[in-house]
């Protein structure tokens, strides 16, 4: 629910802001599934991550093309930062585990 929220208030905001639909409901309904499958922390990072992966891929498509879209589909950048999150929190843990050293006997384990 919660990442699901975010999204949700996201998408109002946006739409209200721009006078048109800014995100659609398939955004909402996939950030709450895995926002219910991952937690809502991995959900929660994922969604600004999505942004930086989409505003990437525009770039390097606008300088491919020689201009930006005019819209974009925002599920596939994320579904690749939710995989990102996924994927990278063993590598985040064990790079924050090598830093703390000496300081920490134990282990980081992100929620």
């Amino acid at each position: 629910l919660i990442a699901g929220g975010i999204v949700w208030t996201v998408r109002i905001a946006g739409s209200l802001a721009f006078g048109r639909e800014a995100m659609g409901l398939g955004d909402v309904h996939l950030m709450a599934a895995v926002g219910a499958c991952v937690g809502w922390i991995d959900a929660s990072v994922a969604f600004p991550l999505a942004a930086v992966i989409g505003l990437y891929w525009a770039l390097v498509g606008a300088i491919s093309r020689g201009g930006l879209a005019r819209a974009m589909p925002f599920g596939p950048y994320l579904a690749a930062a939710s995989m990102c999150v996924i994927y990278g929190k063993p590598v985040v843990e064990r790079g924050l585990t090598a830093m703390l050293g000496a300081a920490s006997d134990m282990p980081v384990n992100l929620p």
